[in-house]
């Protein structure tokens, strides 16, 4: 039977959030519905609040949540079991054979339908995801913590791949939250260097803000 959700519903461009009562189906083979504790507001849920980024309407937004496992579909083959607390990937949809998704690239997969952009997303009670886009979170680790996931796992993402040898300096200028958390992430992230030992890169860090990121 259907379940009954409060959600944070975008209509139409330029038109303020809705929130407003839908209903959710219960999971189907290869999902998990997720009872959403924790949600955070990202930059491009604001841009596309405010019409410069358009996505599926009417639709639920919202990519970066946390919260406990409510139900699983028939057949869904998962170590998960109600009650586990879990964060999310933000892919609803892949189509898993590109060369993309073979390298595990996904975000570029041409199929790609993401939460709270071409598909309905956490800002919500409830969300059906697909049980390979689920995580359990440690016990040590809250879920307000584990929210924060995604854009933590941009930041690390972004350090890496710059493949910023130890000693380096970088500066980070970004509007966003995101390169606070790249800066932070790279302070701390152990980077391999050439020959033996792993060195600690050293980040200076400038952020130009908006009102909305203080």
């Amino acid at each position: 039977s259907m379940i009954k959700s409060r959600a944070a519903v975008a209509f139409a461009p330029n038109e303020p959030l809705k929130i407003v009562e839908i209903d959710v189906e219960p999971p189907k083979a290869g999902e998990v519905l997720v009872r959403i504790v924790a949600a955070a507001v990202c930059g491009s849920d604001r841009s596309e609040i405010a019409g410069k980024d358009t996505g599926l309407t009417p639709r639920v937004l919202g990519h970066e949540a946390a919260g406990i496992v409510a139900a699983i579909g028939e057949e869904t083959h998962t170590d998960l079991q109600v009650g586990d607390r879990v964060t999310m990937e933000t892919d609803a949809v892949l189509c898993g054979r590109c060369h993309w998704c073979r390298t595990e690239q996904y975000q570029r997969c041409p199929n790609r339908l993401g939460i709270g952009r071409g598909a309905d997303g956490a800002l919500a009670d409830y969300l059906a995801m697909p049980a390979r886009a689920l995580h359990k979170i440690p016990r040590n680790v809250s879920l307000l913590d584990a929210a924060l996931t995604e854009p933590t796992a941009v930041a690390v993402h972004a350090v890496l791949d710059a493949e910023l040898a130890g000693g380096v300096h970088a500066l980070a200028l970004d509007l966003g939250r995101g390169a606070a958390d790249a800066a932070e992430v790279a302070t701390w992230t152990p980077m391999p260097a050439p020959g033996d030992g792993v060195l600690v890169l050293d980040a200076l860090m400038t952020i130009a803000t908006d009102p909305l990121d203080r």
